[in-house]
């Protein structure tokens, strides 16, 4: 069932501004809020006042450069405003993807329609045999985010909602993607979505490649191979030390989360190839 956002005429919407500054101006909290308007619910995220960030963002490009061995500034990595996420959201539903609809933004705030719930709340909740059919449902869509040529870059299933059997993304502050190659940038979202539900896989490998697959299946991009290939190329290492790296990290969940991902480029990636070539 389609989702029926609300429409709101230019004095509902200043109505709407007026309520939240009311309620939040002396304290904008940290987190995104939910306020009800008019007998519908809404979002509103406010521009956080982050600590000094520099080394982290040094870091990731860092990274970036010993994995793909390119160099991008420190300042690529840094965090949307809130403003130009709202802008970004708006661009996102303009191509056709699934998010709620932003109604006001300034460099403080936005506000966007409610979305439902996180998969990262929902998704315990659901029995076995359900939640491995919604958890097939977030692949798909990623894959079909892709197919449209887009990019999420927070792709973990905290920032994926559910409403009216319907999936929607919130959540998108990184801006690396208006930097790199689409298929790295998607190929990053690859990984943190194989990272965020790995947790609900019980280390079943086998169900970790259908999972690939199924993605596959429906957007069998073969420029996303060179970036897959060298990801495997720095997991591998991990891979075969990894029984000796499970014993003594075994509370390690990035060490376990890494390895896992590698098993299944290591296992898909021989077949991906040699189907493209």
């Amino acid at each position: 069932m389609a989702v029926d956002f609300p429409s709101l005429t230019t004095e509902q919407i200043n109505a709407l501004r007026a309520q939240v500054e009311q309620q939040f101006a002396a304290n904008p909290p940290e987190r995104p809020q939910i306020i009800e308007f008019e007998q519908h619910r809404f979002v509103v995220k406010f521009q956080r006042q982050e600590k000094d960030r520099s080394r982290q963002e040094r870091l990731s490009a860092l990274g970036y450069l010993l994995v793909f061995r390119k160099w991008l500034p420190p300042a690529c990595f840094r965090s949307l405003s809130v403003q130009e996420e709202a802008q970004r959201i708006t661009l996102l539903q303009h191509a056709g993807i699934a998010v709620a609809p932003i109604y006001y933004h300034n460099k403080h705030y936005f506000i966007q329609a409610y979305s439902g719930v996180s998969l990262d709340t929902l998704l315990p909740r659901r029995t076995e045999p359900a939640r491995l059919a919604l958890i097939f449902d977030v692949v798909a869509n990623l894959a079909h985010l892709h197919v449209k040529k887009q990019w999420h870059g927070g792709p973990q299933i905290r920032n994926l909602t559910l409403l009216n059997k319907q999936l929607f993304r919130i959540d998108f502050e990184e801006r690396f993607g208006f930097y790199t190659p689409l298929a790295l940038s998607q190929c990053y979202d690859l990984v943190l979505t194989f990272n965020s539900i790995k947790k609900f896989l019980h280390d079943d490998l086998n169900l970790g490649e259908q999972l690939f697959w199924h993605y596959w299946h429906i957007n069998p991009n073969t420029e996303l191979i060179p970036y897959l290939q060298k990801l495997l190329r720095w997991l591998k290492p991990l891979i075969g030390f990894g029984h000796y790296l499970g014993r003594v990290n075994k509370h390690n969940n990035d060490i376990n989360t890494s390895i896992f991902f590698g098993q299944i480029l290591n296992s898909v990636l021989p077949t991906i190839k040699k189907a493209s070539a």
